[in-house]
């Protein structure tokens, strides 16, 4: 390795910078909360498995992975993975939940350990670093039409973000401020043109939109139409409920199907190493800059600098899963840049596909 180069790995701990932001980071991935009645040894002991299953949802992205017979042994020692448990009020937004019970026990397990676990079972390891949605919803009540967001239906937007807790998918509703108001109207979002509600959702730095109008159908029936999109791409589908929450609910677990669909599977077996060619790296700044940013990463492990050409500095990064799950990672926001012309190898042919990225300004 050249010797200004090992100088700057040598200086990297006394000179990281802050990373700008990246890809939302859900913190309570290893987290479960379970309506209880007391506090009772065998009720906390059921408890504490029913908030293991959950984990194990938000962290595969498979709903049906607590079923897995592999795990079996796992969720009837739940006990054993818990880092630390809290009985609570079970309170949201002031009010009482729809299951009746007053108290909740809130548990965080070893996330390391369960890890391992999910990796011995041949499940994904769905990291931390997850794409943002934008919840842009409608709903004609009484034959008035209005938009979520704001002062507007504190119930859907609690449901909604309720609903994005419990599958570990982050749900940003948009404020309905005066600028929201002026770039989107009750009528567009009414008609689903996704095109204009895209371009209002760039401020909340979102990689998702999830546009719908909810409605109701008959007594005690409600229905929804939904429509995500990236800007590239677009899914559409329908829920139905017995109250509008139940409707918007179930739009977000459809969207985090569907992004666990495309997300989880990358992050699947072990580990790899994938070398990585930035461009624009000039000084210690922008080497600490983007050490750190890959550092960061939920499914890198371990980061090196292997090769320095030029302004290129050639990483040899280790992640779980597949180099699809890192590419798709970088995708989330705009630190490194594709660019589609590879660096001159003057060592040879040993850099041959790494993957090539330009820092951002």
């Amino acid at each position: 390795m050249p010797k200004h180069l090992l100088c700057i790995a040598g200086l990297l701990s006394l000179a990281l910078v802050a990373v700008g932001a990246t890809a939302a980071v859900v913190t309570d991935l290893f987290e479960g909360t379970v309506p209880v009645s007391g506090q009772g040894t065998a009720e906390r002991k059921k408890a504490i498995k029913a908030a293991l299953a959950q984990v194990v949802v938000k962290v595969t992205g498979d709903v049906s992975a607590p079923e897995n017979p592999a795990l079996a042994p796992v969720l009837e020692n739940a006990s054993r993975w818990v880092q630390q448990y809290q009985y609570r009020d079970n309170k949201q937004g002031g009010l009482f939940s729809s299951s009746g019970s007053r108290q909740i026990l809130w548990v965080r397990f070893d996330r390391s350990a369960l890890e391992r676990q999910l990796v011995d079972a041949g499940l994904p390891v769905w990291g931390r670093n997850r794409p943002a949605t934008a919840l842009w919803i409608v709903v004609e009540e009484g034959g008035v039409r209005s938009v979520v967001g704001g002062d507007a239906r504190f119930d859907i937007q609690a449901a909604a973000r309720s609903a994005g807790t419990t599958r570990g998918i982050p749900i940003v509703i948009p404020l309905q401020d005066l600028e929201d108001q002026a770039k989107v109207d009750v009528a567009e979002l009414w008609g689903g043109f996704t095109d204009t509600v895209l371009e209002a959702s760039s401020r909340y730095r979102v990689q998702r939109v999830l546009v719908g109008r909810v409605y109701q159908t008959g007594l005690d029936h409600w229905q929804g139409q939904w429509t995500l999109s990236d800007g590239r791409s677009m899914a559409s589908w329908t829920t139905v409920g017995v109250l509008p929450t139940d409707v918007v609910a179930r739009a977000v677990e459809g969207t985090a199907d569907r992004l666990a669909a495309r997300y989880a599977p990358l992050f699947a077996g072990g580990e790899r190493q994938v070398y990585l060619a930035v461009n624009g790296i000039g000084d210690l700044e922008r080497y600490a800059r983007v050490s750190a940013y890959l550092a960061s990463l939920d499914s890198v492990s371990h980061v090196q600098p292997a090769q320095v050409q030029g302004l290129d500095v050639i990483y040899r990064v280790t992640v779980r899963g597949r180099a699809e799950g890192l590419v798709e990672l970088l995708a989330l926001d705009h630190t490194l840049i594709p660019r589609t012309s590879a660096p001159g190898n003057r060592a040879g042919t040993q850099l041959a596909g790494a993957l090539n990225y330009q820092l951002a300004p």
